[in-house]
């Protein structure tokens, strides 16, 4: 980690996004989402999207955006809310359509790389890590191969750590996990957003009523600004779940966010 943000902490490129993308700052906070200092630099900017510099807000960041949710609301409730209502828009008006997290495009300048045959042994398989020497941390985590680029080389995204990233890895570092559990789903897009769609379901992120809306309603003592979409349930359930479940602050109309 050697790329500073203006909240002064150090992350890898792969964390950080581009400041043309301006939604992160609304979901991640300017201090945390972009590269700083001399690093904010175009020339630089440049050399870390080879790095893979964030260009667009992925399903991976989303996840990243309701964890530092669930984090902030510890320290800061008023802080939690507005990028929770933040992230809620953002998620109520793009799920359907999150690209996934993987291989970055190609620059402008360089030739697209070849499209890999459906026949491939690993792409779009969970694979295990092992035999790295550089990154002794990755070995026996697991991961989703997501492309492959160049000779012999794949982009592994690591879904099984503390920060999801994405590396690129030799075959002999990969082995396959039950190809046919791996197999696509009927339903290829549904199935690409399950991964994202469940964690979010588990992480305290929805901005959520503290206090009940009609008076005289049973309600839970001390509830908290956001909660976990598994005990949300809409506003207009209130007679219903007063008592047993979180009632959502907001407005959606996203079948996805909805189920």
């Amino acid at each position: 980690r050697f790329v500073p943000t203006a909240g002064g902490s150090l992350h890898r490129a792969s964390e950080l996004f581009h400041p043309k993308v301006h939604a992160a700052a609304e979901l991640l906070g300017v201090e945390g989402a972009y590269p700083a200092g001399v690093f904010s630099a175009p020339d630089l900017l440049s050399a870390l999207e080879r790095l893979g510099l964030r260009g667009e807000v992925t399903r991976g960041a989303v996840v990243q955006s309701a964890r530092s949710v669930q984090e902030l609301s510890a320290s800061d409730g008023e802080a939690a809310l507005r990028r929770a209502r933040a992230l809620l828009r953002y998620v109520d008006t793009h799920a359907a359509a999150l690209p996934e997290d993987g291989a970055f495009a190609a620059r402008s300048d360089e030739a697209p790389a070849e499209s890999v045959a459906v026949s491939d042994p690993f792409v779009g398989h969970r694979v295990s890590i092992s035999g790295l020497i550089a990154r002794p941390d990755l070995n026996g985590k697991v991961g989703l191969v997501v492309d492959a680029y160049g000779e012999s080389r794949y982009t592994v995204y690591v879904d099984s750590v503390d920060t999801p990233e994405t590396i690129a890895l030799r075959p002999v570092n990969l082995r396959v996990l039950n190809p046919k559990a791996d197999a696509p789903a009927s339903d290829p897009a549904s199935a690409s957003r399950r991964p994202a769609y469940e964690e979010l379901r588990q992480v305290q992120w929805l901005p959520v009523l503290a206090a009940a809306p009609i008076q005289g309603l049973p309600w839970r003592p001390h509830s908290p600004c956001v909660a976990s979409p598994d005990n949300t349930r809409p506003a207009s359930d209130v007679w219903l779940v007063s008592f047993c479940a979180h009632l959502l602050d907001g407005e959606v109309s996203s079948s996805f966010v909805l189920e």
